[in-house]
């Protein structure tokens, strides 16, 4: 549907410069004076011009209405936007270890953050499969206590396919340390400035979900954090304990989604 209506729109133009101001999308009534053969019309030339014209034709009361008049699959779409303002990048590039003899590996497995496993060959007999395709843990079957073999391979006797532990480890940079500390520090400084009002697109861990372990939720306002304003998040003071069926450790913050 999108993609159909920019097709209908916009107008290729190799000689021209995509940042003129004068070639953005302009305001809904102002594109429809153009036709779609017309040399005047419009270059939508940027992500973001093509995010404001979809905003102002379809994130509005009149189609909505139209749609759902019409019985459309679709009857209500929402936008959201990030510029390169809006998301939080590392002050320098990060530098890992290289992966040695990378060009002459052609099987690849993950072991964890910063280990890799290598081969020079695939393997995908029934054994292999199942180690590479059987999810989180399986790796656990492949280990320095067997060196590296996957247990009934048929190419287990060959050099050729046999597995060698690599580093791809962080050396400089933000990705430098644990995961799950930079991800829980991260989120302790974004948390006091989560605004309940209107809500805020976030993941969320599921601690307590076997199914689905993040969710994407929204904030909202919650009375239940003992403020004379409601507000959608609080951090959790004193030792550890269990709140709302969550456990928080001490600097930990509670926000509702």
């Amino acid at each position: 549907m999108l993609k159909q209506w920019i097709r209908q729109r916009k107008i290729s133009k190799l000689s021209v410069d995509p940042n003129d101001p004068a070639l953005r999308c302009p305001p809904e009534d102002e594109e429809e004076e153009h036709d779609a053969d017309d040399d005047g019309a419009v270059l939508m030339a940027s992500a973001e011009a093509c995010y404001a014209a979809w905003k102002g034709h379809f994130e509005t009361e009149a189609w909505r209405k139209d749609a759902s008049d019409s019985m459309r699959a679709v009857s209500a779409i929402y936008f959201h936007w990030a510029g390169m303002s809006d998301i939080d990048r590392p002050d320098t590039d990060a530098k890992f270890d290289r992966v040695e003899g990378i060009s002459a590996s052609y099987q690849f497995f993950m072991l964890r953050e910063g280990e890799v496993l290598v081969r020079p060959h695939s393997c995908w007999c029934p054994a292999c499969s199942d180690v590479a395709t059987g999810g989180p843990g399986q790796g656990m079957r492949l280990s320095p206590n067997t060196g590296y073999k996957v247990v009934g391979c048929t190419r287990a006797d060959s050099d050729f396919y046999e597995w060698s532990n690599k580093s791809c480890r962080a050396k400089e940079g933000a990705e430098v340390g644990s995961p799950d500390l930079r991800a829980r520090t991260h989120g302790h400084a974004l948390a006091p400035g989560l605004a309940p009002a209107g809500g805020e697109w976030v993941l969320v861990e599921a601690y307590n979900d076997k199914d689905d372990e993040l969710w994407l939720g929204r904030t909202l306002a919650f009375g239940g954090f003992n403020s004379r304003a409601p507000r959608c998040s609080k951090k959790h003071k004193g030792h550890q304990s269990k709140k709302f069926g969550t456990r928080f450790d001490a600097g930990d913050y509670m926000v509702a989604v």
